[in-house]
């Protein structure tokens, strides 16, 4: 299991808004689980490297408010 933060990848996926707080509600809700069919909750480096790139991409994105 790898993230494609650029969806080009071939195959099932499962979008996640790059928002932290989407993120830990992914995990809490284990829907990353359910959306790609998965028999165990993905690994904990699997969470780490999207915390990474959400973080990344919310710190280059204007802040709305």
């Amino acid at each position: 299991m790898t993230l494609d933060p650029e969806a080009v990848r071939p195959g099932r996926g499962a979008w996640i808004h790059p928002d932290p707080r989407c993120v830990d509600r992914a995990r809490r809700t284990r829907a990353l689980r359910r959306a790609l069919r998965l028999q165990e909750d993905p690994p904990e480096d699997l969470w780490d490297a999207l915390e990474k790139v959400v973080k990344s991409r919310a710190s280059s994105t204007p802040d709305n408010e």
